[in-house]
């Protein structure tokens, strides 16, 4: 159901699925290089896409069904640079982690701009929220990240739907209590619609989590400027280079760890 379904459950794939992921899974080895440079064996994980490349696979299989995986069509096809140092991060003892991070543990989560849903391995992984969602507005997209999730076999109960930024989000309005995002405010145009429909996810009082390298710095200045008119606190920011096991400092492109709190409306 591109609208969303729970996909934890093995036994909801047709035959063809489970046998086109065992069809990839010599290649799908290959494709971990990436992660393991950055979080070596505690942290393994499988993908559908090879990690650093739009096009590892022409075509992906699911369901008898073919879909089309262009390199300039699906940004979400790619594991990008914050959302792979914050998959380390997690993977790194808990008592390392910067504050803000605990607050993902037994909550609800939900990640936006999902893509090949890695960062969900992580979260769930390594914190065990009570449930988590992915979403994304590419349905293509999700079904990679629902391979993702069958091929890592997670210990939380995941769901998917489709979520486009800046439009109703439904069933989803107020229902979770964190939220995480990475490499999604590439782009200035991008910025608005991100933060209302983080507004409109989160719960009073939730906590907004963002993976940020800082690609475009007018678009880095506008993320921490409209925070506030969504009722947004930047409560903690860090350094992601310089928080990994091997910290790169002064790297050319800065790379952020930003956690925002929802304030309460006024009454």
């Amino acid at each position: 159901d591109e609208q969303g379904g729970c996909v934890n459950d093995v036994a909801q794939w047709a035959p063809g699925a489970l046998c086109a992921v065992a069809v990839w899974m010599s290649r799908v080895c290959a494709s971990r290089t990436s992660l393991d440079l950055l979080v070596g064996k505690r942290f393994p994980l499988l993908s559908p896409l090879c990690l650093h490349s739009h096009c590892a696979f022409e075509y992906l299989h699911i369901d008898s069904a073919v879909l089309e995986v262009r390199r300039a069509a699906m940004i979400g096809a790619k594991m990008w640079e914050a959302g792979m140092l914050l998959c380390a991060l997690l993977a790194r003892d808990e008592a390392t982690w910067p504050a803000g991070l605990e607050r993902m543990k037994g909550s609800s989560v939900l990640e936006l701009g999902s893509g090949l849903g890695l960062v969900c391995v992580a979260v769930a992984r390594h914190c065990r929220p009570a449930t988590m969602v992915l979403t994304d507005a590419e349905p293509s997209c999700l079904k990679l990240a629902e391979v993702t999730i069958i091929l890592n076999q997670l210990p939380v109960l995941v769901t998917t739907s489709v979520v486009v930024w800046g439009k109703r989000t439904g069933p989803l309005s107020r229902t979770a209590d964190v939220v995480v995002a990475s490499d999604v405010a590439y782009s200035l145009e991008l910025v608005s619609d991100l933060w209302r429909t983080a507004a409109a996810i989160l719960r009073e009082e939730g906590t907004f989590i963002v993976a940020h390298l800082d690609r475009t710095p007018s678009s880095t200045k506008r993320l921490l400027e409209e925070a506030a008119q969504h009722r947004f606190e930047l409560i903690h920011r860090y350094d992601l280079w310089a928080l990994q096991e091997d910290p790169r400092l002064g790297h050319s492109m800065p790379a952020l760890l930003l956690v925002f709190h929802r304030q309460k409306a006024s009454r």
